[in-house]
């Protein structure tokens, strides 16, 4: 009996010492555990309510990355990459970019621009196409992030394309010096290196449109056409301040009037279109389509494009 009795005195002793101490001592850890603490955070509160500018880049940012395939977005993955490097430096004022917007094919050149008014407040028309069923427009990419989904969702848009600038290697060497010609150390070799040295025909009469750097008005070559299709130069600037899109002229059409004709092209009867679409900079999409657009109404042309 006595044992009983202690054994009952011991869990009612057990169960208060429990409920005094025990339960206490862990809620007290439990709430400390999830106060929050100002000094263990250093972080700037952004607002990134629905509204906020930096909630919609972020947003936009993080699916922009998420996207695996090439079909589940409008936007190409070279304006997605654009696109993701703005969000994720938060700039607000990024430079405005080149884009090419392209509608269904149905869709008159008219209602093109009543699409992108109905999408953008703000951007610079360059070119409503003729060959193509798009618009190549310069843009703030911040109103493709904010406009998104606008895009996405407007059954006229098919696809949007960031216009992409073709550049050339170039040589940043000191030393380099212009030397005299060596006849006997520069022979005409690409005729012979794609078996053109014995042609039958001189390519007379043929009409060959060169989309490049422009060309140099040389005695070798007879260019019957000039055209610039560089944004913001003027378009009267045919000449070629790179030198290639004269040395792809030259390679096609030059007679080799300057060398007794021992430095002539494939073709030398061929007359040439200069159609100048880059400078030192490179060369862009939207431009290079640009020129094969007024090319295209051209007879009997054969168009060539670095």
């Amino acid at each position: 009996m006595r044992q009983i009795k202690k054994l009952t005195n011991l869990i009612i002793f057990t169960f208060i010492l429990f409920t005094y101490f025990v339960i206490p001592f862990i809620g007290i850890q439990l709430n400390n555990s999830n106060t929050y603490n100002p000094s263990d955070n250093n972080e700037i509160n952004i607002d990134l309510s629905p509204s906020s500018s930096i909630a919609q880049f972020y947003s936009y940012s993080s699916e922009l990355e998420g996207y695996t395939g090439k079909d589940k977005s409008k936007y190409d993955i070279y304006l997605k990459e654009c696109l993701v490097n703005i969000t994720n430096s938060a700039q607000d004022n990024p430079t405005n970019i080149k884009i090419i917007v392209h509608f269904k094919d149905s869709l008159s050149k008219e209602d093109r621009i009543k699409v992108l008014d109905s999408v953008f407040i703000d951007y610079k028309l360059i070119t409503n196409y003729d060959i193509i069923s798009g618009i190549y427009l310069e843009i703030n990419p911040n109103l493709l992030v904010e406009n998104s989904r606008l895009i996405e969702n407007n059954v006229a848009i098919t696809k949007v394309y960031k216009s992409k600038n073709y550049q050339y290697p170039s040589f940043q060497e000191d030393n380099l010096q212009p030397s005299a010609l060596d006849e006997d150390l520069y022979s005409n070799w690409w005729l012979s290196a794609v078996g053109a040295e014995d042609l039958p025909y001189d390519g007379s009469g043929v009409k060959v449109a060169v989309i490049d750097t422009g060309i140099y008005p040389h005695s070798d070559l007879t260019i019957i056409n000039n055209s610039n299709f560089v944004l913001n130069e003027s378009i009267s600037n045919f000449n070629d301040d790179v030198g290639h899109g004269t040395h792809v002229a030259g390679i096609i059409a030059g007679d080799g009037s300057g060398s007794s004709g021992k430095y002539r092209g494939i073709a030398p009867g061929t007359l040439l279109i200069n159609a100048r679409a880059g400078n030192a900079s490179g060369l862009q999409d939207g431009d290079i389509i640009k020129a094969m657009e007024l090319l295209s109404t051209y007879n009997k042309i054969t168009v060539y494009s670095v």
